[in-house]
């Protein structure tokens, strides 16, 4: 005997939307992050990202197998850089608000961040000047670009463009006080305190350098299951910090040192 009732017919899955191919041959494979909201949205920043990028990776010989969105629960991680290019995690979100989208210039300065790691891993001197290098020509380019084009430069898309090239006339200001002897030049032991101070604060939201220390390995971030997607996973580990006895003195290593000798700073008499 039949029986009448009310029965709800299973929704269709959704299925994968092809493929965008990447608009550069200089990386493989793009990707946003299928679990979150406005997915096509980030696809297009994405994309987008991967356009202006294009000639200085034309110009330094970089590849990158594929570039993802990711969103980490440490929200100080802005990008990850695996195996020097194998792959690069960029956050597009802030972490209060995964509706919304970083703006583009910090995207883009988080992108440069993690193509310098695909030519060094450590966030040393070696690395920062080469940043430097990338975002001044990244600016130049961008001047270029927006001249030929609307007649004008946009100097709100341009990433940093003013505090970049600002930078580069402070270098050029400090090699000219060096060579004078300026009095008001910084003690060698302020510069490499700085020094060691910038490094500690770009391996806290830069996973690129995943070899330093305090920041988790890549295996323990990185999520199995995704072969096209990427998304954060942080394993719940406890944080192990060893107990050192005070010392009188501190031994800065420094790896561009002539001879490639230490530095030993003794911090307990600061006359200075």
């Amino acid at each position: 005997m039949p029986i009448k009732g009310r029965f709800t017919k299973k929704k269709p899955k959704r299925k994968d939307e092809p493929n965008r191919p990447s608009p550069t041959q200089f990386i493989k494979k793009i990707a946003s992050l299928k679990k979150q909201t406005r997915r096509d949205e980030a696809l297009d920043v994405l994309h987008e990202l991967a356009v202006v990028v294009s000639p200085l990776m034309k110009e330094n010989g970089f590849t990158v197998g594929l570039l993802c969105e990711m969103f980490p629960k440490n929200a100080s991680l802005l990008g990850l850089n695996v195996n020097m290019g194998s792959k690069i995690m960029i956050r597009l979100r802030p972490s209060h608000n995964m509706n919304l989208f970083l703006p583009k210039r910090e995207i883009i300065g988080t992108m440069l961040h993690e193509l310098t790691h695909n030519r060094f891993s450590a966030h040393d001197v070696r690395f920062y000047d080469f940043l430097e290098g990338l975002k001044s020509r990244f600016f130049e380019i961008q001047v270029k670009g927006s001249l030929q084009t609307t007649g004008y430069v946009n100097f709100s898309e341009v990433l940093s463009g003013n505090a970049a090239r600002g930078q580069l006339i402070q270098k050029e200001k400090e090699k000219g006080q060096r060579l004078g002897g300026n009095k008001h030049a910084k003690p060698m032991r302020v510069l490499i305190l700085e020094a060691a101070e910038k490094r500690m604060i770009d391996s806290k939201w830069c996973g690129g350098a995943s070899n330093e220390v305090g920041l988790p390995k890549i295996e323990d971030l990185m999520d199995d299951e995704e072969a096209q997607h990427s998304e954060l996973k942080e394993e719940n580990t406890k944080k192990v910090r060893k107990i050192v006895q005070p010392s009188k003195k501190k031994i800065v290593d420094l790896e561009n040192l002539p001879n490639g000798k230490s530095i030993i700073i003794d911090l307990t008499n600061d006359d200075d």
